[in-house]
């Protein structure tokens, strides 16, 4: 798949003389950008087993820069304008992925090349709305925010550092160390690795209606879900984050929703995508893909009624690798990938069933609230994920705003959304938009 951003820019002036300005700034930036970074340029291609390997993920040669897509969309009367989306607070419906996107989430369906980087420029009424996608196997969304960065920086005419040009032409080959020859896999990739004799157990649409919605988060609100959640703290590190109690509150609401359609006694599961740079020494402006999940499993029951704290510590506690071994569990699921000539034995989605279980992934530390790409329109107002096809179980945390402000992107089947505009203490915190 393509992972996406979408920046909303305020643009008084959308000349004719003031687009060209702002394409130009960015295709310069793009130029400079590739000569340090050739491979940005590229497409992300599968090389079929030979005598010397199983099958690879490869980065091969695709255009002179990465391709920018302009898109004037100012005359468009199913597009509104930036004053129209300020007013709503940028919601999804507003931003759907097959008009303001370069390239489908979901890419993988898609015939044609896979680019590593491809972005568009949306000029809409009093705005310009910028969309980056990367393909997801040559990067993930720490390495996208760091790549924008270079990005920006390039747009500014400034030169990369030594340090910058070294991390992010990193070989990516072995990064993350394969076990010995007598490695087994066993029991730590339950949930990471689909069994190839069991597809049944591999993520899958449902049919049940399903829909994304976006919901604001505060500072204020986050700050007073972290001080409940503190209330009760029960893990052995003696803290949570704000990431800690967010996700908590949310899985808990999730939870409390699905009751009345499943059996209080049943066991869920929520995964959650961390970064797991600092575990193997790779700095943390390596652009590749170096995320893994992590998961929680509790009855319905249990999660609905215990307190936010215990929750929380416990998904805190799942991020200790001195105590739960997730640098070994990373190198056996690597290992086993590398061994396979079936490259999508693992996935994130992994035994996570939809009606039930749940995906988390935040993002709230990608600071893209701070990218101006030298387009002299200041920072971004907002920033969003351009609407993808509904994909239930899934929510994302997107990147934080300088206030605080976290938003998130939540796609639940359409009678559990009710169910969650209709729980006070949901809504208490968030707000839906």
């Amino acid at each position: 798949m393509h992972i996406q951003l979408c920046l909303c820019y305020a643009m008084p002036d959308s000349s004719p003389s003031a687009q060209t300005a702002a394409i130009n700034t960015l295709q310069k930036g793009l130029d400079n950008l590739t000569k340090s970074f050739p491979w940005v340029a590229g497409q992300v291609v599968y090389e079929n087993p030979t005598k010397t390997h199983t099958g690879r993920m490869k980065i091969t040669q695709l255009g002179r820069t990465p391709s920018l897509i302009v898109k004037d969309l100012r005359q468009d009367p199913s597009t509104p304008s930036m004053e129209e989306l300020r007013q709503a607070e940028f919601p999804f419906e507003f931003l759907d992925e097959r008009t303001i996107a370069p390239i489908l989430s979901y890419s993988g369906t898609m015939t044609g090349p896979k680019p590593v980087l491809i972005i568009q420029a949306n000029f809409i009424s009093g705005g310009l709305l910028l969309t980056i996608a990367g393909q997801h196997q040559a990067m993930d969304y720490p390495g996208m925010g760091h790549l924008l960065h270079l990005l920006s920086k390039a747009c500014h005419g400034e030169a990369f550092t030594p340090e910058e040009i070294t991390t992010a032409n990193q070989p990516r080959y072995n990064l993350i160390p394969f076990l010995e020859d007598s490695y087994q896999p066993g029991p730590e990739l339950y949930r990471r690795i689909i069994p190839p004799a069991d597809p049944t157990l591999a993520h899958s649409s449902f049919a049940t209606p399903s829909s994304w919605v976006n919901i604001i988060f505060n500072s204020d609100s986050l700050k007073t879900l972290k001080r409940l959640a503190q209330q009760n703290i029960s893990t052995h590190l003696g803290f949570i984050s704000t990431d800690d109690a967010l996700t908590a509150f949310v899985w808990k609401a999730i939870v409390r929703a699905r009751l009345a359609r499943l059996d209080p006694s049943e066991e869920a599961t929520v995964s959650r995508a961390v970064n797991i740079r600092h575990l193997f020494g790779i700095p943390e402006a390596h652009l590749g893909m170096v995320t893994m999940c992590v998961y929680d499993t509790a009855t319905l029951r249990t999660l609905a009624e215990e307190p936010l704290g215990t929750t929380a510590s416990r998904l805190r506690s799942e991020l200790d690798h001195k105590k739960t071994g997730l640098a070994y569990i990373t190198r056996a699921a690597v290992t086993t990938l590398h061994r396979s000539t079936d490259k999508s034995i693992l996935n994130y989605m992994g035994t996570i069933r939809t009606h039930i279980d749940l995906m988390f992934s935040s993002f709230s530390n990608v600071k893209a609230y701070g990218l101006d790409f030298g387009l002299g329109l200041g920072m971004c107002e907002a920033v969003r994920l351009p609407l993808p096809p509904a994909d239930p179980g899934i929510v994302y945390a997107l990147p934080k705003r300088a206030d605080g402000q976290i938003v998130l992107a939540m796609c639940l089947e359409d009678v559990d959304i009710e169910a969650l505009k209709r729980d006070t203490e949901y809504v208490r915190y968030g707000r839906f938009i």
